[in-house]
């Protein structure tokens, strides 16, 4: 189980390493407000998903179960949305 929670923490590492610090309206080269307002919600979902995942893995870590496994059903449903 430690293998697995090394590499789940060092793929929420990766995630944390790509995390967007902004949204260009200009670099979508779009006038309608639609694709931004999707890349908005995408991009705060990563924000979200990085963070809920990285709270599952300390949660792991110290061995409180039943938070590890809220917080990691969390993220799958983040995932899938």
């Amino acid at each position: 189980m430690k293998s697995d929670l090394d590499e789940a923490r060092q793929r929420v590492e990766n995630i944390r390493a790509h995390l967007p610090a902004s949204v260009s309206v200009a670099a979508l080269g779009v006038r309608q407000k639609t694709p931004f307002q999707l890349l908005v919600a995408r991009e705060a979902m990563i924000w979200r998903t990085e963070e809920l995942a990285r709270a599952a893995c300390d949660m792991l870590k110290s061995k409180n179960l039943a938070a590890a496994i809220l917080l990691t059903r969390a993220v799958v449903e983040n995932a899938a949305l």
